[in-house]
This record gives structure tokens, C-alpha cells and sequence, in this order.
């Protein structure tokens, strides 16, 4: 269990390491959790005292105690969560456990249908920040804020350095009235506050543990926090002191065995009612939990359709994987993860405006340099190609999953993509592929398959674009030319990409970067594969010979150039919209839907298109936009099978299967397709 560890006012990282450092040395959890210290963002003075003991620097994690400086404190949590975690758990010291409560709380109580950033809170001299419950809409009467302010005014007396002198541990004595004895805080007064006038379900609804001492001046604030966590899942503990951690052995047993507590119940909170509804927060779980058993399925997003669980409506294959990506809290959106997007579209258009214009590199060879060729040996070039896309990614995923995406977008540059197109090509078009496709999924989940939908309408822009250009140039510069004009545009477009594609995740230090057909003993990735494998088998016909086809029956050339640019428009629409409507019906259901659009096309407006002009482009269209969800989609129904950290190894494993589904005999293709 890893653990984000947030210190108090005026403190630092590596005092709040030493303040635990004895409790910590008591834990027998195993394996062993990890405890991530961090420093708050803004400079500060010491906190009171603390300057005796502790050298600088030192820090606060907001600017001031306004509630504006608290929310933007949240946001800087979040982001650095985002940034840096996942983690299980949150354990702070004073002014840490205020920004942890209060963002837990705000979350549990406006965003309940969401997943909690923690599965566990420990929060040691920690309180609520009233100003917070007043801005979520909670009463909070005046004996509450009289107490509240007496409470921090003793302690800055009693922490100060001249108690500290003058009276050591003597100094802390409380405050007048308001010790925590056993049966005086009753529901309509926990010091001030009347929670029976606060909704029952407005709690911290994941297991929690409470650290205080009855001596502290910030005691009632610490039991008024343990009163807004959920009664069956919190533990208390009276260390008897002040606002401090003592190290007294009896007491850092008594922290440890609660912690450890705590740490049971978050791990048992996942896997008990298996046939109730469980709480969200279980949802963090690193192991199985709910969702991961067979054929139990729910909706934890309150009115709305969670899409990584309606899936399962239709499909019972569910691997647990998925739901340790709940664990992570996706950016889900903000510019970085948006550039990310839009560099992958760079990154894309590069590659898959080209392999979208396939047809029309394939109609004008069989008429020009390869006319003494037929349609299936020169198919074999761009299936070859294509083959060695998908093919090369089984040693490029693993390595985006260890290195990162830049090394290897800057090994697959455009200069040698064109070099050779089919073997050399190939091996240019996966290294830029996979990590394209990957890096978008470490920022989005919720969001994953509009944003994969929007990175993949870069195929459908090159390849409306591309024809319409290469139309123009072929007669004008001629061939060589073309290609050279062609090549100088994807040059910008990888250029962006490069600078703008990133991994959220950091490297895997000493990650595996061999091929990993293990995977595949994930049942559901292996009927997964078979699945794309036989969708991409039919797709890509009509995508390299719809150019052919149309001047084989008495089209233009300049109609085989433009068809393909008709097909290309529909699939813009056909790569965005499903991926939008695949995160609110879930991802599998809008791919099979759209699978069995195209075959609705095929039988109702290619097979009786004969002649046809006007047949042919309403083929194009609908044939264009029923098809386009199949890279977009593709790749988000895989990941939702595995990590995110693993992503890359699966994208690329799937589809080093799925490859072979590009090189069956182009003359196969010919007798399909020109049987009229």
C-alpha cells in the first residue's frame, strides 16, 4: 500500500518523516506499505516551537486559511496525485489532514457517483476547516467558531517556544471546557456542531483513522473530523498528549496496530458484500473486487452509465486489471492532456493519412510503374506494409512501456518511412504508432474513448486531404515529386508530435522490454484479439481497393481519387461520435454496433453497386463512418484489460496478432472485389 504523506503548517517533508518514524517502525503489514513525503508548495515561517528542533526549510500547503486558498490547494493535490500517484492511502499531521478531510469530504458530498482520490485516511492532531463546512452548505453554530478560534489561539501559546522552555511537556493542558471525556459528546453537540442536522450520507465514506490526545487544544477539532467519517469504518485513538506524535513505545504500538487497522478494513471493505452494492472508495482496490468477479455487474455513477462497467451487459469476460485503473487518478482533460492529444493527432495523421490513401497509391501504380502487374501483387505492398505497422509494435510496446515515447518517435521520423514502404515503412509506422496510441491512454479513462476517437480522426483528415492533394500533384510535379512534396508535410506533422507527445506515468526502471506473449492467458484479452483480428481482416478490403474498384467499373481517374477522400469524410464523424458515445454506453457495446453497421452497408449498398456512381458514394459515406470506429475503439476495449502502465505492452501484443490479418493474399482480395 503506498502512502501520500501530507505534514502540518510551518513544517516540512522530512520533519513529518521523523514525527512517524517511531509508529512506523512498529508496522508488521506485509509486503511492507510505502510512504511518500511531501513538501507543501509555498514557503512559510516555522510553526510554533517547531524552529527549536528543526532546522529549515519549511512549508504550508495553501497562502492563507481562506477558503479560496483551500480549494486551490485541492487542485494542486489532485494535480500532483495525478501527476505523481496513484495512491491507496493519505496520512497527515495538522494542516495536512485539514486539506485532506476537506477535499474527501467536498468529494463524497458533491461528487459522490465518483471514485475517492484514497481508500484510506490516517489522520494524526487533524481537523475540519469550519470556513469548508460553511461553503458546502453545512450550519455551523456559534458555540462551534467560538471554540474553533479559542482552540488555535492556545495552541500557538501553549506549541510556542517560550512554553517549550519554560514548561516542556507540562505546557499542554487542552483547553478550558472542552476535554473529550468518554460520554460527553453527544450527536447534537460535538463541540458546537449539531450533526443531526447534517445529511447521513454527507461522510467520509472510506476507513479512517483518528490520532489525538486530549491534551491538544485542537482535540475537538479532531473529533469533530472523526464524527464526519463514516461510524462502522473509523478508529479512534487517545494518545493522551498534545498536538505531537509521541514516541513512547506503548504509544507508537497502540498508532501502529491502528494504522494496520485501518489498512485491514480498506483491503476487506473491497472484497465483502459481494452481493450488495459496495461502497465506491473499494473501487481503489489493487486486487479483486467487485467488478472483477463474473457476471456482477453495476453502475457507480449514480444516474448516468459508468462505460467500463456496462460493458459487461454483453460481454462476461472482465479482467480486475480495469479496475486497478481506478485507482489512478486520471487528468481526464487540462492542456497537458489535451497537447497530448493533440500531438498524437499529429503523430497519426502522419501515419494513417498515408495508409487511408492507400487505394489511391494502389490505383495509380497498377497504372503507371506497376502496369504490367496485377491488383493482388501490388496489394502485397501496402499489405505487407501494414502488416509491419501492427507487427513491429510487439517490441515497440514493451519499450514505451519501460522507456517512454520519445526516443522512439524520434527513431521513426519520416525519412525513412518512405524509404521502403513496405518493410522499412512498416517498421517506421510502429514506432510511431504504438506510443501514439498509448500516451493518450495514460491521461484519459472515463473520457478514453472520445479523446482515442478525436486522436484518430487524423487518419480520416490525411486521408481526405492526401487524395485530393496527391490528385493535383501526380499530373503536375509527377510521382517523385509528389512523394517529396507529401514527405515534407508529415515531417511538421512529426515534429509536433514529438514535442507534444508525452507518458504521464514515468519509465518502468528495469521494465521488461521483451515481447510478452504471456499476456494472451487473459482469456479476455485472447478473444479480444481474435475479434479485432476478424474486423480488421474485413475492414481494410474495401479501404485499399475502393479507388481500383471504382475506375475497374468505368469510374474516372479523378472519381478513384476522390471516393476516397468520400470515404475518409464519413469516417471522421465515424471515429469521433462512437468514441463520445462509447463513454456513456460503455466501449464493447458501441463497437459491436458499429461492426454490425458495416456489415448492414456491405450487403445493402456494395454488393447491388455495380455501376452505380451515385450507390458507390452513399457506400463510401456510410461505409466510412461505420468503419471508423475500428482503430479508435479498438484500442480503448484493449486497455480496458490491463494497467495503464502495461498499455503499451498490450496494444502492441494484440495487435502483433492482428497483423497477420493485413498480409492474407492480396490476390484474395482481387477476386473478392473485382467479381463483376
Amino acid at each position: 500500500m503506498r502512502f501520500l504523506c501530507l505534514h502540518g503548517y510551518g513544517t516540512s517533508a522530512d520533519i513529518f518523516k521523523t514525527q512517524t518514524s517511531a509508529f512506523r517502525a512498529k508496522l508488521t503489514i506485509y509486503p511492507p506499505p510505502t510512504f511518500d513525503f511531501i513538501n507543501g508548495p509555498f514557503p512559510s515561517l516555522p510553526a510554533a516551537g517547531i524552529d527549536l528542533f528543526y532546522p529549515p526549510p519549511y512549508y504550508s500547503f495553501y497562502a492563507s486559511a481562506s477558503v479560496p486558498a483551500l480549494n486551490d490547494a485541492h487542485d494542486w493535490l489532485l494535480e500532483y496525485i495525478a501527476k505523481h500517484g496513484p495512491y491507496d492511502a493519505v496520512m497527515t499531521f495538522s494542516q495536512g489532514g485539514v486539506l485532506a478531510s476537506s477535499l474527501l469530504l467536498s468529494h463524497f458530498i458533491n461528487k459522490p457517483h465518483l471514485l475517492s482520490p484514497f481508500k484510506l485516511a490516517v489522520f494524526i492532531c487533524s481537523g475540519l476547516h469550519l470556513s469548508i463546512l460553511d461553503e458546502l452548505g453545512l450550519p455551523v453554530g456559534p458555540k462551534a467558531w467560538d471554540l474553533d478560534k479559542r482552540s488555535k489561539q492556545a495552541l500557538a501559546i501553549q506549541a510556542s517556544s517560550e512554553s517549550i522552555l519554560a514548561q516542556g511537556h507540562e505546557r499542554w493542558t487542552g483547553i478550558e471546557s472542552a476535554e473529550p471525556t468518554e460520554g460527553e459528546v453527544l450527536e447534537t453537540d460535538v463541540y458546537g456542531l449539531d450533526f443531526t442536522q447534517y445529511p447521513k450520507e454527507w461522510r467520509i465514506r472510506i476507513p479512517t483513522v483518528h490520532v489525538y490526545g486530549k491534551k491538544d487544544p485542537r482535540c475537538p477539532a479532531s473529533i469533530q473530523l472523526a464524527w464526519f467519517c463514516e461510524e462502522g469504518k473509523r478508529r479512534e485513538y487517545d494518545h493522551g498528549a498534545g498536538h505531537e506524535v509521541p514516541r513512547k513505545r506503548e504509544v507508537s504500538v497502540a498508532i501502529a496496530e491502528a494504522v494496520e487497522w485501518g489498512v485491514k478494513m480498506a483491503e476487506d471493505t473491497c472484497l465483502t458484500n459481494h452481493n450488495d452494492d459496495p461502497d465506491p472508495s473499494c473501487m481503489l482496490s489493487r486486487g479483486v473486487d467487485e467488478e472483477a468477479t463474473f457476471g456482477n455487474t453495476r453502475n457507480i455513477s449514480g444516474g448516468k452509465v459508468d462505460p467500463l462497467s456496462k460493458d459487461l451487459e454483453l460481454t462476461t469476460l472482465h479482467s480486475p486489471s480495469e479496475d486497478s485503473d481506478r485507482n489512478d487518478n486520471f487528468p481526464e482533460g487540462g492542456a497537458r492532456a489535451w497537447s497530448v492529444v493533440f500531438g498524437s493527432t499529429c503523430a497519426l495523421t502522419a501515419l494513417f493519412g498515408v495508409i487511408n490513401s492507400t487505394a489511391v497509391f494502389q490505383q495509380y501504380l497498377s497504372s503507371h510503374q506497376l502496369s504490367n502487374y496485377g491488383a493482388g501483387p501490388i496489394g502485397w505492398i501496402f499489405s505487407f506494409g501494414l502488416f509491419m505497422t501492427f507487427f513491429g509494435g510487439v517490441q515497440v510496446g514493451p519499450l514505451f512501456d519501460a522507456k517512454g515515447p520519445r526516443v522512439l518517435m524520434l527513431t521513426g521520423k519520416y525519412w525513412h518511412f518512405f524509404t521502403v514502404y513496405g518493410l522499412v515503412g512498416g517498421l517506421g509506422g510502429a514506432l510511431i504508432n504504438t506510443p501514439a496510441v498509448a500516451c493518450v491512454g495514460h491521461f484519459f479513462l472515463v473520457k478514453r474513448g472520445t479523446a482515442m476517437g478525436i486522436a484518430f480522426t487524423s487518419g480520416s483528415i490525411g486521408g481526405i486531404v492526401f487524395p485530393l492533394m496527391l490528385q493535383q500533384l501526380f499530373p503536375l510535379v509527377g510521382f517523385a515529386w509528389s512523394t517529396r512534396i507529401l514527405a515534407f508535410v508529415l515531417l511538421i506533422m512529426l515534429v509536433l508530435a514529438n514535442l507534444l507527445v508525452k507518458s504521464r506515468l514515468p519509465p518502468t526502471p528495469g521494465g521488461r522490454v521483451l515481447p510478452d506473449f504471456s499476456v494472451f492467458k487473459d482469456m479476455a484479452l485472447t478473444f479480444c484479439t481474435l475479434g479485432i483480428f476478424f474486423m480488421e481482416w474485413g475492414l481494410f478490403v474495401p479501404l485499399a481497393y475502393i479507388s481500383s474498384y471504382a475506375v475497374d467499373h468505368g469510374r474516372s481517374t479523378a472519381f478513384g481519387f476522390q471516393i476516397v477522400s468520400v470515404l475518409n469524410a464519413g469516417s471522421f464523424f465515424g471515429r469521433w461520435l462512437p468514441g463520445l458515445v462509447s463513454d456513456k454506453i460503455g466501449r464493447y457495446n458501441t463497437i459491436i454496433i458499429t461492426i454490425i453497421l458495416c456489415i448492414v452497408t456491405l450487403f445493402g449498398f456494395w454488393l447491388p453497386a455495380q455501376n452505380s456512381e451515385v450507390i458507390l458514394i452513399l457506400f463510401a459515406t456510410f461505409f466510412g463512418f461505420a468503419s471508423g470506429s475500428n482503430l479508435g475503439l479498438a484500442p480503448v476495449v484493449v486497455g480496458q484489460l490491463c494497467k495503464t502502465e502495461n498499455y503499451g505492452r498490450y496494444y502492441a501484443t494484440c495487435y502483433t496478432i492482428v497483423s497477420f490479418g493485413y498480409v492474407k493474399p492480396a490476390f484474395a482480395h482481387e477476386k473478392v472485389f473485382f467479381f463483376g
